[in-house]
């Protein structure tokens, strides 16, 4: 039987404890579940530490770490300082998921598939990846869903003033935590504008919404963002004498210097990221790069089943929404609109810049995670005990296949990452310097182990420095050197390791050439091997 027409509605004493439930046991689940991915973490906790709190991309979340730290006394390590961000990460992730259970309840969705899709939430590769990374990601999830709740309409009649309000006080919190949410904020003001239906007598009352949405915004997001400039300005101008960059270019510098580009390549980087932002693909991504680059065969793998079940879902979920796209009330078109706006908000975004980073799909996630909750309430009923089975069996798929690839292939002790983590405890020292190269070295860390050499991915190094990498990196020899410190220089930047490079695509990227990087580390290279981790040769590094 078709579903009731879909609204929003009151929430009830037991909408308010499935709420609590799902946010306590998300915390929990989280919490178990020690992270392994740092993101950009560790560059926080440098600049906190630093005093430099200030930057656009992230313009909340510097502040609010150095604030926790400080009140709680972690100021003086590194690792307090990381742990109080991840802390703050875990619980913002915790709320995110309550709060989505919570919009959904308030748009009208009975509570079994409440509780799956924040179930799913959950558990998505994404988010549950970056969860407890001490970045500021959930924390924008966090207030974007929330302000869905604002701005979502009763029937017939648009939000109040004040909800108005909130609705863009809390989209603009969220892109004053990670400012790429701005994507979301034009979908958030179409649920706001388009629930309620159409109605001329309230044409008044929506122009009046809308500013008030803008005027949320502003306070929260666009004031705080021009008064950091400011500040930075004013800042630069006593120590230098002069003033700093323009505004653009201080809000081009979010941009960690990674250019937008389009291409073929970047087309299949969305096609592969977005499945892999819900489903884990362990490394088939950097398997297919190599294979585009002739340096391995095509990587046969189960994993590359992942993708197809997550396209084959987005067709089924696509088919059971426009089959029934006439027949559902405005307040149903108005949430599938504003969905479909932020996801192709979000792609368009993703096919120019970084399209495979899990975290780039968080702006559309909220919206993608409702088209599901509205195909499943015209499939599912809302008892039914084969319906929570399948259910059941189908998020602990999710969950099975995504701890596989994110979680089980870092934590087992025959691990990429644990091999090198021992090889480095044994042989090397908090004084030292590791340079190697690749995507896959982006694992090897503990930065809570002080006992850990500083480790240089030159791959990461090219990507955000351009053509200044080769200068930071001599820099960081120099520097390591001069302190006492050993360098270590790892085969992959020779070309000789004993394994395919893995995944760095010279062919994208006009420079360095793979002989230029070769030329800046040889005269380094000694005749002393000091370690092999995972096939590769380390070899201990010599003053020029």
């Amino acid at each position: 039987m078709p579903a009731t027409a879909l609204e929003r509605r009151p929430l009830q004493h037991a909408d308010w404890m499935l709420v609590t439930v799902i946010g306590l046991g998300s915390l929990l689940i989280l919490g178990l579940c020690h992270s392994v991915w740092y993101g950009d973490a560790t560059t926080y906790v440098r600049d906190i530490r630093d005093g430099h709190l200030i930057e656009p991309g992230h313009l909340l979340w510097r502040p609010l770490g150095y604030l926790v730290a400080g009140t709680v006394g972690a100021l003086g390590s590194s690792s307090d300082v990381l742990w109080v961000l991840q802390w703050l990460s875990l619980i913002s992730s915790a709320l995110a998921v309550a709060a989505m259970s919570l919009f959904l309840l308030t748009a009208g969705c009975n509570r079994l598939i409440t509780g799956a899709i924040a179930a799913l939430l959950l558990v998505s590769n994404g988010f549950w990846t970056y969860s407890f990374s001490g970045c500021s990601y959930s924390l924008s999830l966090f207030f974007l869903i929330i302000a869905l709740v604002f701005a979502v309409a009763k029937r017939d009649a648009p939000v109040s003033l004040g909800s108005a309000v909130m609705a863009g006080g809390f989209a603009g919190a969220a892109a004053a935590a990670w400012a790429i949410q701005c994507l979301a904020i034009p979908a958030v003001f179409l649920v706001m504008v388009l629930t309620p239906g159409w109605d001329r007598a309230a044409r008044r009352i929506q122009l009046r919404n809308s500013i008030a949405m803008m005027t949320g915004g502003v306070l929260t997001f666009v004031a705080p963002l021009l008064g950091a400039w400011s500040l930075q300005a004013s800042h630069a101008f006593e120590s230098g004498g002069h003033r700093s960059a323009g505004l653009n270019l201080w809000l081009a510098s979010s941009n960690h210097g990674i250019p937008a580009h389009l291409g073929v390549s970047q087309l299949g980087r969305v096609l592969i990221g977005w499945p892999q932002s819900m489903l884990s693909m362990l490394d088939l991504g950097q398997q297919l790069r190599l294979w585009g680059l002739h340096e391995r065969g095509f990587p046969w793998s189960p994993w590359m089943l992942t993708p197809v079940i997550v396209y084959a879902g987005v067709i089924s979920v696509g088919c059971v929404l426009l089959k029934r796209f006439r027949t559902h009330s405005s307040f149903e078109r108005g949430l599938v609109i504003a969905s479909l706006v932020a996801i192709c908000t979000n792609l368009l975004f993703a096919l120019t810049w970084q399209g495979t980073d899990l975290e780039r799909y968080f702006p559309s996630l909220p919206f993608q995670l409702l088209l599901v909750a509205l195909a499943a309430r015209t499939r599912m009923p809302a008892r039914s005990g084969l319906a929570i089975a399948l259910t059941a069996i189908a998020l602990c798929g999710v969950a099975s296949v995504n701890w596989g690839g994110a979680f089980a292939a870092a934590f087992s002790s025959d691990s990429y990452r644990q091999v090198w983590l021992r090889e480095l405890r044994k042989a090397t020292g908090g004084k030292d310097l590791v340079i190697l190269l690749g995507q896959r070295k982006s694992d090897i860390s503990d930065p809570h182990d002080p006992d850990l050499p500083k480790i240089d991915n030159v791959s990461n190094e090219i990507v955000m420095r351009g053509a200044g990498w080769e200068a930071a990196e001599l820099n960081n020899i120099h520097e390591t050197m001069l302190h006492g410190g050993r360098v270590f220089l790892g085969d992959s930047l020779f070309g000789t390791d004993g394994s395919a490079r893995d995944g760095w695509s010279f062919k994208e990227y006009p420079s360095p050439s793979p002989l230029e990087i070769r030329r800046v580390f040889l005269p380094f290279k000694s005749d002393t091997i000091a370690f092999t981790a995972a096939g590769e040769r380390v070899w201990l590094g010599a003053p020029r």
